[in-house]
C-alpha cells in the first residue's frame, strides 16, 4: 500500500488485520523478556509494537478523506475504528505498562532513549493504565465513541452537497474573473451552481460585487454538516470534558496542553489575551479603514460582516493602492505554483524531487513524487489537489508513514482549481501561500 498506492478494500482490510497481528505477536512478546534484557533491546522491542502499525494508520486516515468511492471512505472509517481500538486496549494494558516501566537504565541508555522511556510511561499514565478496572473500562468505551463522533462530524462536512443555484446566471457574478466564468457555464435555463469547494469560495467572496450574493453563499458555507453536526459537537464536547475528569483533568484543554511546550492550559489564555491586546489598536484602524470603504457606497452603515470583507479589501487595495488581486491571478496558474514550490524547496534544501508515473493512486489526478539527495531516496509523497466529490474540503498533510519499513511517505491534501481540461487554474495569492505552508509540513 506504501509503495503502490493500492486502494482495493479487499487489500486495505487484510493489510490492517496482518498489522494487527504481528503488533499483539510484538506485545506478547514485549510481555515475556527475560530478566536480564539490556535498556535498549528492552525499548526495541516496545517499539516493535507500533511499527506494523505505522504506515497502515497513515494509509487507512487518508483514504477515509480523499477516497472517491464512498464504500471504501466507509471502509477506513471502520479500519480506522478498529487501529484506534487497538491503541486504547495496549495502552491501557497494566502488563505492558508493568514491563515497560521494569526496564532497567543501563550504559545503553543515552539522552534520547531516556526521553522515549519516560514519555512512553508518561503516556500510559495520562491514558489511564494505573486506574481500577471499572475506570478503565469507561475509558476505553469514551475513546472509541470519540473516534465514532469525530468520523460522523468529519464525513458530514465533506459529503455536504449544498451550494448556491444562481438564477440569474453570468449576469449576476460582476467583478468575477474570466477563467471563473469559463470553468462555471450557464446551464441550458441560464442558470449555473456554486459549489463550497475553496476552488469557488475563494475568488467569489474577494470578488463578486453582488453582496446579497456573498452573503446567501456565505451562510450556505457555514451551515455545512448542519443540523447533524450540532447535536454531534455538543458530544464530542461532553466525551471530551468527561474522559479528562475521569483522568484528573479540570477540562481537556487541561489535558491536551499537558504534553505540548506551553503545558497548560493557562498559559494559553494568557498567551491569547496578551496576542489580543497587542493586535485590537491595528484592527481597529484597519476596521475603521474598511467601514470606511463600505460607506462609500452605504453612509449609514456601522459594521461590516465576515461576507464583506475579503470584498472589501480587494476594493480597498484598488483604490488606494491601484493594485488588483484579480491580475496577480494570471502568474499563479497552479502547475507554475506547483513547479515553483518544488524548484525553491530544492534550491533551499540541496534536493532533487522527481516525478513518478508508474505509481498506482487512487484518483487519475494524484501525482506523486519521489525526494531524492545526491541519488539517495529520502521519501515519497502523493499531491492530491483539486477538489471533487466526498473529499476532504480544507488543505492538510497526511502522514502515512515515518520510515519505519521503508522510505518515509507523505501525502498533501488540497482543493485548488486545475482539475478541469483546458484550464491553467489560477489560484489566489492565499491559495499559493497556502500551498508553500503545507508542503513546509509535509518536508
Amino acid at each position: 500500500m506504501g509503495t503502490g498506492g493500492r486502494t482495493h478494500a479487499l487489500d486495505l482490510g487484510e493489510q490492517v488485520e496482518h498489522a494487527l497481528e504481528l503488533s499483539r505477536a510484538a506485545a506478547d512478546s514485549f510481555k515475556e523478556l527475560p530478566e536480564n534484557t539490556g535498556f535498549r533491546d528492552g525499548l526495541l522491542a516496545f517499539e516493535e509494537l507500533s511499527t506494523p502499525l505505522d504506515r497502515v494508520s497513515g494509509w487507512v486516515g487518508l483514504l477515509s478523506q480523499v477516497h472517491p468511492e464512498r464504500e471504501v471512505r466507509q471502509l477506513a472509517d471502520e479500519l480506522e475504528q478498529k487501529l484506534q481500538g487497538h491503541h486504547t486496549a495496549m495502552s491501557l494494558d497494566g502488563d505492558l505498562y508493568a514491563q515497560l516501566a521494569a526496564l532497567k537504565p543501563d550504559a545503553s541508555m543515552d539522552a534520547e532513549s531516556e526521553r522515549l522511556w519516560k514519555h512512553a510511561l508518561r503516556d500510559y499514565r495520562r491514558a489511564g493504565v494505573d486506574r481500577d478496572e471499572a475506570l478503565r473500562a469507561r475509558v476505553g468505551n469514551l475513546r472509541a465513541e470519540l473516534v465514532h463522533t469525530g468520523q460522523d462530524f468529519d464525513r458530514n462536512l465533506a459529503e455536504d452537497s449544498r451550494g448556491v443555484r444562481v438564477a440569474d446566471g453570468h449576469a449576476r457574478l460582476a467583478g468575477l474573473p474570466a477563467d471563473f466564468l469559463r470553468t462555471h457555464p450557464e446551464e441550458e435555463d441560464g442558470s449555473l451552481w456554486l459549489s463550497m469547494d475553496p476552488d469557488v469560495r475563494a475568488p467569489l467572496m474577494a470578488y463578486a460585487e453582488d453582496s446579497d450574493l456573498r452573503r446567501d453563499y456565505y451562510i450556505e458555507l457555514n451551515n455545512r454538516g448542519m443540523p447533524r453536526n450540532l447535536g454531534l459537537l455538543d458530544r464530542l464536547a461532553e466525551l471530551r470534558f468527561e474522559l479528562a475528569g475521569l483522568l484528573g483533568y479540570s477540562s481537556w484543554a487541561a489535558y491536551e496542553t499537558e504534553v505540548e511546550m506551553v503545558r497548560d492550559a493557562d498559559s494559553v489564555r494568557r498567551f491569547l489575551d496578551r496576542v489580543v491586546e497587542l493586535a485590537r489598536p491595528r484592527a481597529q484602524r484597519e476596521h475603521a479603514q474598511l467601514l470606511a470603504e463600505k460607506r462609500r457606497d452605504e453612509p449609514g452603515a456601522h459594521c461590516i460582516y465576515p461576507f464583506e470583507f475579503s470584498f472589501l479589501v480587494e476594493r480597498l487595495r484598488r483604490r488606494t493602492a491601484d493594485f488588483d488581486s484579480r491580475d496577480v491571478r494570471a502568474y499563479f496558474s497552479y502547475e507554475n505554483v506547483r513547479d515553483g514550490v518544488l524548484a525553491t524547496a530544492a534550491e533551499v534544501f540541496g534536493v532533487q524531487f522527481t516525478r513518478v508515473e508508474e505509481v498506482e493512486t487512487w484518483h487519475p489526478s494524484v501525482e506523486v513524487y519521489e525526494l531524492m539527495e545526491d541519488e539517495e531516496l529520502l521519501g515519497r509523497f502523493y499531491l492530491d489537489m483539486h477538489p471533487r466529490e466526498g473529499k476532504y474540503k480544507h488543505a492538510a498533510m497526511f502522514d502515512l508513514g515515518a520510515g519505519l519499513d521503508g522510505p518515509p511517505e507523505a501525502c498533501l491534501v488540497c482543493n485548488f482549481p486545475g482539475s478541469k481540461p483546458g484550464e491553467p487554474g489560477l489560484l489566489e495569492h492565499e491559495q499559493v501561500t497556502t500551498f508553500f505552508h503545507e508542503f513546509g509540513h509535509l518536508l
